[in-house]
């Protein structure tokens, strides 16, 4: 079954409450392996390469919303960053028969911005570095 964009939720685990961020709109989960050349002078045109490592980044899109209870606003990560708090993060999809696919890992807010225009409503965007393992879990 496919998985509906609005069936799609970044959680961050604060004390203990996993809690979603206010307005979202969009999430990006991106997961890199880092490839080192095996191949050697004279072993014909084409390349061989092994993975090596792996590192993630997941990238949060949502419009500006300052009161929204029992949700992460864009002035609550944005403290996050300026502290430097390590976040718990759950990437969690739900397809349209139930069955969910998630992923947990920890992360640091690397960089955000907010833009408002005149005629317009104010967004924000996050990004975060992943740092160590990535959890999966799935379940119907």
């Amino acid at each position: 079954m496919i998985v509906s964009g609005s069936n799609v939720i970044v959680l961050i685990n604060v004390a203990s409450t996993w809690t979603p961020y206010a307005c979202a709109v969009g999430a990006t989960f991106n997961v890199v392996t880092d490839m080192i050349e095996t191949s050697v002078s004279g072993t014909g045109l084409f390349a061989t390469f092994l993975p090596t490592k792996h590192s993630f980044t997941i990238s949060m899109q949502g419009i500006v919303s300052l009161e929204q209870p029992a949700k992460l606003s864009l002035a609550d990560l944005r403290k996050k960053q300026l502290n430097q708090d390590k976040l718990q993060i759950r990437f969690q999809r739900t397809d349209d028969a139930g069955n969910d696919y998630s992923e947990e890992c920890y992360g640091y807010i690397s960089s955000s911005s907010d833009t408002g225009t005149f005629d317009g409503v104010q967004t924000f965007s996050i990004e975060i570095r992943g740092t160590g393992l990535i959890i999966q879990s799935s379940w119907s």
